[in-house]
């Protein structure tokens, strides 16, 4: 079962942009999957929630900088069958806690969209140390 929704402030159709201002979105979605191996020995469930912000300012049609902000909840539930009596029943769990925040710019031209974006993200897993992780990345598209 899956689950989004997305509203959205913005201009209408990529390859017209011609409104400069305050652009905005915000996205939710959860889905809930079941899964079993192959050899049947592990059941498993996932679960996923996730929530973004993005807020952008457009100086005319072919450039605007944007900040993003995020939380995402993933949870994984298990059981395992095995002749391994240690094993067998044994059901494990793990829940991780994503909260993230960005900065980019979007730079179009007609068609042609390419971005440059920074993240920190702070992941938090249940029976793990808490890790931080500082991305770069880029992007190049072409929308119609």
């Amino acid at each position: 079962f899956m689950a989004k929704m997305k509203t959205k402030r913005a201009a209408a159709k990529r390859f017209k942009v011609t409104s400069a201002g305050l652009k905005a979105s915000f996205s939710a979605g959860i889905g809930e999957n079941k899964h079993t191996t192959e050899n049947k020995a592990v059941k498993f469930n996932l679960r996923a929630q996730e929530n973004f912000l993005i807020y952008g300012y457009r100086f005319s049609e072919f450039v605007m900088p944007y900040g993003n902000v995020s939380y995402s909840k993933y949870r994984f539930d298990g059981k395992i069958s095995h002749s391994n009596p240690s094993l067998n029943g044994t059901r494990p769990g793990y829940e991780t806690i994503i909260v993230a925040g960005s900065v980019g710019v979007e730079l179009s031209y007609a068609a042609l969209v390419s971005k440059l974006e920074c993240t920190y993200q702070q992941l938090d897993t249940n029976k793990t140390k808490e890790h931080n992780r500082f991305i770069f990345g880029y992007s190049l598209g072409v929308a119609w």
